[in-house]
């Protein structure tokens, strides 16, 4: 094929065209599996993120090491401050461990529920549907 040759060019993209029009669901599974994509509620991950995924996983599962360690840090840290607020204060923490063991035991057998915070259901509404439930049986 010579470049100053229009007739050669002509038909090459002519052929391309030929091509994509009879092979477009072809070329489109090609883009979706090397891209992947989102439709109808689906997602589909491409060959390209699956790939990055596989070599940064090392580094994912380190960082979420290194995470893990530094919360464990700063539990300890605060363990250690109220230890010595309470040393300061004159309480010897080792005598606190008996008692807070039956309050443990204890709230156990209460089946306590604890507060809940944040983007949960909070424990008002809970206490509310248990008042329901009693005004049900006061009626019958």
């Amino acid at each position: 094929m010579s470049l100053h040759s229009p007739g050669d060019m002509i038909y090459l993209l002519k052929d391309a065209y030929e091509t994509a029009k009879n092979g477009w669901p072809i070329i489109l599974a090609l883009l979706v599996i090397l891209g992947g994509g989102k439709a109808l509620g689906f997602e589909i991950h491409g060959a390209i993120e699956v790939i990055k995924d596989i070599f940064s996983a090392p580094e994912d599962l380190r960082a979420k090491k290194l995470d893990n360690d530094l919360k464990e840090l700063e539990v300890f840290k605060k363990k250690l401050e109220l230890t010595k607020k309470l040393r300061d204060s004159g309480v010897d923490p080792e005598s606190l461990v008996k008692p807070l063991e039956a309050v443990a035991e204890s709230a156990s057998s209460l089946k306590a529920e604890p507060i809940v915070l944040g983007s949960e259901q909070p424990l008002i509404s809970n206490l509310e549907d248990e008042n329901e439930e009693s005004s049900d049986i006061e009626d019958e």
